[in-house]
């Protein structure tokens, strides 16, 4: 079953149009991924960052950042933080998030950014992005890296869990990619290639997207559901929906 992004230029493209940020903000106020992320997903990445800037890393740069929502809580640990889009309408609205950070439109796999960091962001990047862009993607990331720096990425359909099974049922039923899924193998293995190493993997969201006509539903089992399989030694980490990677630059 296919395990790969959209073209490449369909990607970028989709992101551009007028009002598209103040559009992919909402999807984080209400239902499924507004409770993950302020469940699930923030106070785990809180902690991962926390834990990076108490090492001594104090310069982030969020790529892809979209409507600025990682850089807002890289914001809160790091002392700078810089994000980098190519969208001019998600960049807007950013600016509008979080008035601490430098927003910057450049496509830095074609036009490099002249300016090093200690961690890189990546968040909803990869899943959708296809083969050759994943690659450009994290090699650009290396090159911004200082030594021995921290590459901060999460996949947000894994492939085992099952959406991802439903996702990859339905695109060899229509006989097409419909929905993207990617594995922990797959994603380990592009971060090998470009000079990365898989640090840590904190895998999370074992409630499945089950629509927007069931956000109450959602939320309500989310946190008892995550609880549980985080707990029970029985439950396959693969079954969770997302993952997010630490991998140090080699």
């Amino acid at each position: 079953m296919k395990e790969d992004g959209q073209a490449y230029d369909e990607y970028r493209d989709s992101h551009a149009s007028p009002d598209y940020g103040k559009l992919y903000a909402r999807t984080y106020e209400v239902g499924y991924y507004r409770d993950q992320w302020e469940r699930i997903e923030k106070p785990l990445l809180q902690s991962i960052l926390g834990d990076l800037q108490k090492s001594g890393r104090d310069e982030c740069l969020d790529f892809a950042c979209g409507t600025g929502r990682i850089a807002a809580v890289a914001a809160g640990c790091f002392s700078t933080v810089v994000g980098v889009d190519v969208s001019a309408t998600m960049l807007q609205q950013a600016k509008h998030n979080c008035d601490t950070v430098e927003f910057i439109q450049q496509d830095i796999t074609s036009v490099p950014l002249d300016r090093s960091f200690d961690v890189v962001t990546a968040f909803r990047f990869f899943l959708n992005a296809q083969s050759e862009l994943r690659t450009s993607a994290l090699e650009s990331i290396h090159r911004c890296l200082r030594e021995n720096g921290r590459l901060v990425l999460n996949i947000h359909v894994n492939s085992t869990s099952i959406l991802g099974i439903a996702y990859r049922l339905r695109n060899r039923l229509a006989g097409k990619t419909v929905a993207n899924t990617c594995s922990f193998a797959a994603i380990e293995q592009y971060l090998k290639d470009c000079g990365f190493e898989v640090e840590t993997t904190a895998w999370y969201s074992y409630l499945p997207r089950i629509g927007w006509r069931f956000s109450r539903l959602s939320g309500f089992l989310m946190m008892p559901l995550e609880r549980f399989s985080r707990w029970f030694p029985l439950v396959p980490k693969g079954l969770a929906q997302s993952f997010i990677i630490v991998a140090r630059k080699v």
